[in-house]
């Protein structure tokens, strides 16, 4: 098992980037056994570093067809290129805006960010055990996170089964990217891990205004809102449950993403959150009753 620090250390080792390897993941970062790649990379020689140096440098000198070329050379390595080409992204989504050279290709961090986030996206599912990796540890930020989050969506697909894999693993504010991502990715191969994840997930046994004593609010809120986005019958039971979970925002958002269920299964639980759409939720009983007639007539 490899871990993100051997990761850091082997491409800043090989790169001598503009970024410090300092503000790149450490051995406290959890490792996620089911995203990191099975290839041992191999051992490089001195000028095979010096060329890996060289070529990823180009990226900063802002020459589309330069950088092209370098980064076929560098994919043309194999598994130690793709390695060094996501961690080489990567370092602009952890390292911050103090620590990136915006004078050498971009004046706004944020293109870095785009361009990093392209890249990363033109690698796909191999990039993906690396952004994961990145996401999860505790002081990426969130800034940082989010561009991991937006990243992995635009990969889509590939990163489901990885994502789905590490859902129970790291931080809360992991969990939560995990949740977002799943839920914008919108695969309905996700369904049932996130419908599990509330389903198990600790809650009050009533009604509690403090949220120090609700403390997985807010991954519940964003486990049913992920179930609405991807819209799949099979997240019903979950969509149920929550119809009487004790926190009211909860309650509210999963009869947002039952509203957004077509399918005729959805029925009997729309029928179900009628008998809640009062008092606080009453501004939802149109709704409610409209898109029962709807999907009555299917």
């Amino acid at each position: 098992m490899r871990a993100i620090l051997f990761l850091s250390l082997f491409v800043f080792s090989i790169l001598g980037c503009q970024t410090s390897a300092t503000n790149m993941p450490t051995e406290e970062t959890p490792v996620l056994v089911e995203t990191m790649p099975g290839n041992k990379i191999r051992e490089l020689s001195n000028a095979e570093r010096q060329e890996l140096r060289r070529l990823l440098d180009v990226f900063y000198d802002g020459d589309a067809s330069a950088w092209a070329q370098a980064r076929a050379k560098i994919l043309s390595m194999g598994p130690v290129g793709v390695e060094s080409l996501s961690i080489f992204m990567l370092k602009f989504f952890f390292g911050g805006k103090e620590n990136i050279p915006l004078e050498s290709k971009y004046q706004d961090v944020a293109e870095y960010w785009n361009q990093a986030r392209a890249e990363l996206a033109n690698l796909k599912g191999q990039a993906v055990p690396y952004i994961i990796a990145v996401m999860a540890h505790p002081k990426i930020g969130s800034t940082g996170r989010a561009q991991c989050s937006l990243t992995l969506s635009e990969i889509g697909v590939p990163a489901v089964a990885p994502l789905v894999a590490n859902l129970n693993r790291g931080d809360y504010k992991f969990q939560r990217a995990v949740l977002e991502t799943l839920g914008n990715i919108q695969s309905s191969d996700a369904t049932q891990a996130i419908s599990a994840y509330y389903l198990r997930m600790p809650k009050p046994s009533s009604k509690v205004s403090n949220i120090e004593d609700d403390p997985t609010v807010d991954l519940r809120y964003y486990a049913i809102k992920a179930l609405g986005k991807i819209r799949d019958p099979e997240g019903l039971m979950a969509l149920e449950k929550a119809l009487t979970d004790p926190n009211d925002l909860v309650v509210q958002q999963a009869l947002e993403s039952l509203l957004k269920i077509d399918d005729t299964s959805a029925i009997p639980v729309l029928e179900k959150a009628l008998l809640i759409c009062k008092e606080e939720f009453l501004g939802y009983r149109g709704k409610v009753e409209r898109k029962i007639q709807i999907l009555s007539r299917l």
